[in-house]
Order: structure tokens, then sequence, then C-alpha cells
């Protein structure tokens, strides 16, 4: 019986998967020694690169208060785009404020990094009137977000200076007022390499698993993507 009953909820639960490629533009400045200006640009498309998904920007401050620990501080603005196929009725947007630790953690062969991210986001209201839908307003909510990274050097540093294969996991959760989780947001899983081409640049590609679930319209989704990142330093 109880399997049963498990078959006839996975079977009325909506299940989406799409394909997307993401490409990201990351600045950073190094102001001295412990201190550095990074904007991150994301631009981020689906139907693999046929429509906008989103466009992100994402300028931050970060300080490191130890060789293996740095603080953020940083704003975002993103850009959502209309897609009935990712549930988004209307164009809209979402303004957050930020804070964040890293510790770095090094090892003989390979190296590891814990990120713990908080978010105040301000996210645009979409209500529907006549069957059409606006934008009135803003919500406002909490989130938390825990990435794991394990960086692997390999390759021949006579071709570039620096590849390594690299593994994320991150976790977004939702929290209450008091910044508890409450649920599962996202769960993103990376795996790909890091190329450092000059002393300056770096590049890096792979594939990235986006899972999602929403509970209150029964519906989980799945973001095949393609993730390429350009790291300059100026």
């Amino acid at each position: 019986m109880k399997f049963c009953l498990s078959s006839n909820l996975l079977a009325a639960q909506e299940n989406k998967v799409h394909f997307s490629s993401w490409n990201n533009i990351n600045i950073n400045l190094e102001l001295e020694k412990n201190l550095s200006l990074k904007n991150e640009i994301k631009f981020r498309r689906t139907n693999f690169i046929e429509t906008w998904q989103q466009f992100l920007i994402r300028p931050a401050i970060l300080y490191s208060i130890k060789p293996d620990i740095q603080l953020g501080l940083g704003v975002t603005y993103s850009k959502n785009y209309q897609s009935l196929e990712l549930d988004v009725p209307i164009d809209n947007s979402e303004k957050n404020i930020w804070q964040q630790i890293l510790f770095k953690q090094g090892f003989e062969n390979f190296m590891i990094f814990h990120r713990f991210r908080l978010e105040e986001r301000f996210k645009e209201n979409i209500i529907e009137d006549g069957g059409s839908y606006l934008v009135k307003g803003y919500n406002y909510k909490n989130r938390l977000r825990y990435r794991f990274t394990i960086k692997i050097p390999v390759g021949n540093e006579k071709i570039f200076e620096y590849i390594a294969l690299r593994f994320k996991e991150e976790i977004l959760m939702k929290t209450n007022k008091s910044f508890i989780p409450k649920t599962i947001d996202e769960n993103r899983l990376f795996l790909g390499y890091d190329i450092q081409i000059s002393e300056k640049l770096t590049s890096s590609s792979g594939y990235l698993y986006s899972y999602s679930f929403d509970s209150l319209k029964d519906s989980q989704t799945s973001n095949n993507i393609l993730e390429t990142t350009l790291k300059y330093t100026l």
C-alpha cells in the first residue's frame, strides 16, 4: 500500500527538464594585500542559447582576515525574463544584499573551500489581474547558501600556468525571519576544470546540474547547464 501511494504521488508531480547555457565574467581588483573588489556579470539563457533566462550583476568587497579565511559583503541585481516553461509569467527583478565567509583548506594534492552566504532578498511581487500578470511591490525573503568546492591540480605547467579539476555542490535554503533554514530551495552540482591562461586570466567550464522543488505547485525542475566563466584580475 505504501509503495502504491508513493507511486501515485510521484506520478502526480510535474517534472520539468531544461537545457541551458550560463556564461559569466568575473573581474577582480586588488586594492591592498588583503582587500579587493569583485564584480560578477552573468548571462543565463535557456533552451540552451535560444531564449533569455536571467541577467545578473553582483559587485562585492572582499577582505581576508587570515590567509585561509575571507569575509565578503555585496549586493546583487538580477533581471528574470518571462518564461512559461520556467513558471515566470512576466519579466521581473530581484535586489539583494548578502554577507559571506569563505574558509580554505590546503592539502598536499588538493584544496577544499567552504562558503557560507546569507542573502536578504527583495523580489518583485507578481500578481494576477483579470487573466494577465503585473508586478506590484516587493516581497522580502531570506536565503542561506552553502557551497563546498574541491580543486585538484592536474596537467602540464609547460602549456598553461595552472590546470585544475573542480567539483562543487551548493545548497540554497529558504529561512525564516530568524535565519533558521526551513526548506531546500535549490541544489546545484558542478564538475569541470579551471585553466589559468596567464597571470591575470583564468577560464573555467563544465557541467552544472540544478535541481529545485516547488511544494506549492507540487513540481520539480531539473536544469542541465553548460557553464563557462572568464576571470580577470586587474
